[in-house]
């Protein structure tokens, strides 16, 4: 038996195939059930490990983005603060607004 690519699939094929065709016609229904079987079961396998790896990596975005929705929420409410502060000490909202970068509409309502 020749092993080199193509002509082996090709001739482990029509080997395959010549016991398929040989079986009875009740031995080839099942033959051909457990065949679609086996199919199906690959397939929804594969279904389900993509629908897996899809939702991780979903998840591993949304963890990335929460992290940085977070981080920008802690910057800017640490800015607040030292905009209060600086409020406290008398400074002029427009020298907060220049020292912060935060708008004076910002500055008002801390």
């Amino acid at each position: 038996m020749i092993q080199n690519g193509e002509n082996y699939i090709r001739f482990d094929w029509a080997m395959k195939r010549l016991s398929v065709d040989s079986l009875s016609i009740h031995d080839k229904q099942a033959y051909y059930r457990k065949m679609k079987s086996l199919f199906e079961s690959i397939r929804d396998e594969g279904y389900q490990e993509g629908l897996y790896l899809g939702m991780a990596k979903e998840f591993e975005i949304g963890y990335e983005i929460g992290i940085e929705i977070g981080i920008e929420i802690g910057r800017e409410e640490r800015t607040m603060e030292i905009a209060r502060q600086m409020k406290a000490m008398g400074l002029t909202d427009e020298q907060i607004a220049l020292a912060t970068g935060l708008s004076k509409e910002k500055i008002m309502h801390c």
